[in-house]
């Protein structure tokens, strides 16, 4: 998220890895294909946050965890 901007109209984990910018979508896409490279059950889930909104669902030692970057973004860049 650091090296990231927020940019609503950039959907994909492509974009986000090679040019430094995305949406939630971007955001939980590249997160579920880091989690499961890493063997970490990871879901993408589709909600409304005041409009639509993507986020993560993971699974660590058989407990739910719900993952938002888009909102736990702190760097000033969305």
């Amino acid at each position: 998220l650091t090296h990231s901007t927020y940019q609503l109209n950039q959907h994909s984990a492509w974009t986000l890895l090679t040019s430094n910018v995305g949406n939630c979508n971007a955001y939980a896409t590249t997160f579920e294909l880091m989690a499961r490279a890493c063997n970490i059950q990871c879901d993408f889930v589709r909600g409304d946050a005041g409009g639509a909104h993507g986020w993560n669902r993971v699974v660590l030692n058989g407990q739910y965890y719900y993952v938002d970057l888009t909102f736990a973004d702190t760097s000033g860049n969305n």
